[in-house]
């Protein structure tokens, strides 16, 4: 790798992956694709799934549809994150890579797993799906770009897109980091920003949160998990606000690392 090429990405002038090779992309989907559920296999099936608060409160308070009969979770796994709106869904599919992270049904409601390809193409009709989620899962794929038009092309519209991503680096991804998969890294926020504004989506909420380092200080103090916790929520979104200014994707100082370390939105597909 070109050590130009890195500093750019280091920089967030350039999102590392997204310009790769096929036989790049491939590799990478390789090494990724049970990557995670060797961390955590257990996340959200023998332990409570952690991010239900925060998911809640900065992306599905904002469907207001009674039914959302056809729904997408990307890298979804047991599907437990979609448990806040189960009640309004009739169908759902998970377009999940890893063979560790599946369950024949959630509640009741069977399962479809589908997946993925490693170049991003989504073996779905256009206009198949009314949600797609996608929670802290982009940041784990080489070509975002490429799969966020997917996600684009498959929901109906007016559909929406549920996204929650890490903006900064989450540290040197070019050497081993603990609890870390091999090549996860965040996404620039400015280029996450330009790949929403190119797809035309109509961004109905965006938010800042996992304001560091008050999520670790509260949670450890309080021995609560933060982002399951409603109150919290509310306050590191107000956290993510007032911090902002700090934002740097690759900090090179501990003052650097007071900044929202994610964003959550909602983008829907115009009509």
């Amino acid at each position: 790798m070109e050590k130009s090429y890195l500093t750019r990405c280091f920089k967030g002038q350039e999102l590392y992956g997204d310009s790769f090779t096929t036989d790049q992309i491939i590799n990478w989907y390789e090494e990724e694709k049970e990557a995670y559920a060797d961390l955590y296999s257990h996340e959200g099936k023998e332990t409570a799934y952690p991010y239900h608060g925060i998911n809640t409160y900065h992306c599905y308070r904002h469907l207001t549809a009674d039914r959302l009969p056809d729904v997408l979770s990307i890298g979804g796994s047991y599907g437990e994150e979609l448990l806040p709106i189960l009640h309004k869904i009739d169908r759902i599919t998970i377009l999940e890579p890893s063979s560790q992270l599946q369950a024949e049904s959630l509640q009741g409601i069977p399962l479809r797993y589908v997946s993925p390809e490693a170049t991003g193409n989504m073996l779905f009709p256009d206009n198949s799906f009314d949600v797609v989620t996608c929670f802290g899962v982009l940041h784990h794929i080489p070509n975002v770009s490429k799969v966020m038009a997917e996600i684009h092309r498959v929901l109906k519209p007016g559909g929406h897109f549920l996204l929650r991503e890490p903006i900064v680096s989450m540290g040197d991804w070019t050497k081993p980091r603990p609890g870390l998969t091999k090549n996860e890294r965040g996404i620039p926020e400015h280029l996450l920003d330009g790949i929403i504004t190119q797809l035309d989506f109509k961004v109905t909420n965006y938010a800042l949160c996992f304001s560091k380092p008050f999520d670790l200080i509260v949670g450890k103090l309080l021995d609560i998990n933060v982002y399951n916790s409603p109150r919290y929520v509310k306050i590191d979104a107000i956290l993510g606000r007032i911090i902002h200014p700090n934002y740097v994707y690759h900090p090179k100082n501990v003052l650097q690392k007071f900044r929202a370390s994610c964003c959550a939105c909602v983008l829907q597909k115009k009509a």
